[in-house]
């Protein structure tokens, strides 16, 4: 498998956009897609779909951006260690604001404060569980009323959900 190709499929799986996809790579558009119809061709998997005016990766997609995202990630570690720097683990957590704001803030201190390096990605509930799906978060903190299939999880925080009004508001008195 070329690994330019794999690295040109990572981002289009990052962007869903063969357009700006191919800028990233600075490649033309025709360019990137050759590369990644090369890779359907060598797999003998379809990696995408075009849902209406959407792109969406296929499961076979879902599976080579997460081998993908390790892939380079392992690349930068040989990189690191080849060259005798000292090199610390890399983690990705997303979660929404709110989780960031009022859960995470104290464990994420105590976290940076390791040798480990972290990325925080601000997702909502879709987000997070897609960027766990393709490799893009190894950790993802978000609402659920139940966990969905392929993934396994545990309950941080139950919270009972409030209404705020105003004194003055008509519902206030209910």
């Amino acid at each position: 498998m070329n690994l330019d190709f794999l690295e040109s499929f990572r981002v289009f799986a990052d962007t869903l956009n063969f357009t700006h996809a191919a800028k990233l790579r600075h490649l033309s558009q025709p360019a990137l897609h050759k590369q990644i119809r090369a890779l359907q061709s060598e797999l003998g998997a379809e990696l995408y779909l075009r849902v209406g005016r959407n792109l969406e990766l296929t499961g076979a997609g879902l599976r080579l951006a997460r081998l993908a995202i390790e892939t380079t990630a392992r690349i930068e570690e040989c990189r690191s260690d080849l060259r005798n720097e000292t090199h610390s683990p890399r983690f990705s957590l997303a979660a929404g604001r709110g989780a960031y704001l009022y859960l995470l803030g104290r464990g994420i201190q105590r976290f940076v404060k390791g040798s480990a390096q972290l990325e925080l990605l601000t997702r909502d509930c879709p987000g997070t569980l897609s960027a766990l799906q393709r490799g893009q978060a190894q950790l993802g903190v978000t609402v659920l009323r139940e966990l969905p299939e392929g993934f396994s999880g545990e309950v941080i925080r139950e919270v009972v959900p409030h209404l705020v009004v105003a004194q003055s508001h008509v519902l206030a008195n209910r």
